[in-house]
């Protein structure tokens, strides 16, 4: 299998790829595109906590770390085509709302990877230790992604997340 791809680290990279873009697809849908910096980053939160979740994104993780030792250049390649692709992404749209004077922030990279980090501290942990991959419960799956961008707009922001303004003028979120 490992010859269609150029090797390991080629099928490595491709599944990377394929997950990097499922997260990186939530940037383009309408429940972003169109809606409130809240709701969007609500949004993303989610659909990162869906696809880092699954139970083969958690093997593939606990993989990825226990062959970084031997072979660094999967973790160079998980890094570079997943969570640095990821977060480049998020920080221009964040950069884009702070141009709009939609949040303020000092760092938008930065606060990208405390967006990731923060949505990836309510279900990840446990998985990856081998405690049990699960989904987080009911509760947390509608709370923690909401609950993660609050945290971030808070934070970086002039006002707290109902006072900031949306791309439509409202405030608020969903």
């Amino acid at each position: 299998m490992y010859s269609f791809f150029g090797g390991k680290d080629g099928l490595f990279a491709a599944i990377v790829e394929e997950r990097c873009a499922r997260i990186l697809s939530a940037f383009g849908d309408p429940e972003v595109a169109g809606s409130d910096v809240l709701s969007a980053l609500a949004h993303i939160a989610w659909r990162y906590m869906e696809v880092v979740m699954a139970p083969d994104a958690v093997g593939f993780y606990r993989l990825i770390i226990a062959e970084g030792v031997r072979f660094p250049e999967l973790t160079r390649t998980f890094h570079q085509t997943g969570p640095d692709r990821t977060n480049a992404h998020l920080a221009g749209m964040l950069s884009d709302w702070c141009e709009r004077g939609l949040i303020r922030l000092d760092d938008p990279q930065f606060a990208a990877v405390q967006f990731f980090d923060l949505v990836s501290s309510f279900s990840t942990s446990s998985a990856e230790t081998c405690i049990g991959a699960r989904w987080p419960a009911s509760s947390q799956r509608t709370s923690a992604p909401r609950s993660s961008a609050a945290s971030i707009m808070r934070s970086k922001s002039s006002g707290t997340a109902s006072e900031l303004t949306t791309a439509r003028g409202e405030a608020g979120g969903r």
